[in-house]
């Protein structure tokens, strides 16, 4: 049998597991497999360090899907300074090995409205996820109080093996509802210094905040190359749909969208964002071997 599959390599998540924060109620299921079919984690606590998931490691052949639901003001962020790893590698009989790692749906709900050390709460922030060149990211959700950002400094990749062929991982949806952080809608709330890469491209982007939108990210059609040279075709980005009506806010600032085409774009700094500064500023939209749709952009200004 000339097939490999790669199993779960360090610890089990129950060693993971201690370092989520307290007052939470967890779930986890895993196959012999190597499969960790499901995480789930429900903070109650009171306090900024009570949040979902922190300073945890998961690594799997695959990863099911991802819940997290911090369900008081005062508590922390979802899930932060954390790494997902789905990674295998799968022997093709012609002298390829496919990372074909999965990570399901994640979908993270925070209610916080507190700041906690590291400054404001968010639903997923300094956290990495990274699954198979020729696996998937399943959709991403993220929604947060009105106090909380959406995703801040985080990478969702799609990592190929050294003697990777096949390039067809995908990135869902991804879906971010927010307000502002702090005390001022001209900050960063919705998407902030992140990263996303899919080697097969990704579906929708609709970001929906109070505070600016889209800052300092990337989201391309390529897989994450691991050696000079290692790239694949690019895959295509869906609607990218950016919705600010915070009163000083920007909608989608120094960011990089690429793909082998971009759906419709709609930028709209709409309601009452009287005074909001940029609706596209800094940004660059590349289709690399097709077309983009129909671009609105609307300043209420």
């Amino acid at each position: 049998d000339k097939h490999f599959f790669d199993a779960p390599q360090a610890f089990w998540p129950d060693q993971s597991f201690r370092a989520i924060a307290l007052l939470a109620t967890v779930t986890f299921v895993t196959d012999a497999a190597g499969t960790i079919t499901e995480i789930t984690v429900v903070s109650a606590g009171r306090n900024a360090t009570s949040g979902g998931i922190a300073d945890s490691a998961f690594l799997a052949a695959n990863i099911g899907n991802i819940l997290v639901d911090v369900q008081m003001v005062e508590a922390g962020n979802g899930i932060g300074g954390s790494r997902f790893e789905a990674r295998t590698r799968v022997y093709d009989g012609l002298g390829n090995y496919n990372n074909t790692g999965t990570i399901g749906n994640i979908v993270v709900r925070n209610r916080s409205n507190s700041s906690g050390f590291g400054g404001p709460s968010s639903g997923i922030t300094d956290s990495a996820f990274a699954a198979g060149a020729a696996g998937a990211i399943g959709t991403i959700t993220v929604t947060t109080g009105r106090g909380a950002a959406g995703i801040t400094r985080s990478q969702f990749l799609m990592v190929p093996d050294l003697d990777q062929k096949l390039y067809t991982g995908t990135i869902g949806d991804i879906t971010i509802d927010t307000g502002r952080i702090s005390s001022s809608t001209a900050l960063p709330a919705g998407i902030i210094d992140s990263t996303f890469m899919a080697a097969g491209g990704m579906g929708n982007i609709l970001v929906d905040s109070v505070g600016s939108g889209i800052t300092g990210s990337t989201f391309d059609g390529q897989a994450y190359a691991i050696r000079p040279g290692q790239i694949n075709q690019p895959g295509p980005i869906g609607t990218i749909l950016v919705r600010v009506p915070g009163r000083h806010a920007s909608a989608v600032t120094r960011s990089t969208f690429r793909g082998s085409s971009i759906g419709n774009i709609s930028v709209l700094l709409t309601d009452d964002a009287a005074k909001g500064v940029n609706a596209v500023a800094n940004s660059t939209f590349t289709a690399r071997t097709g077309a983009i749709g129909n671009v609105t952009v609307v300043h209420s200004d």
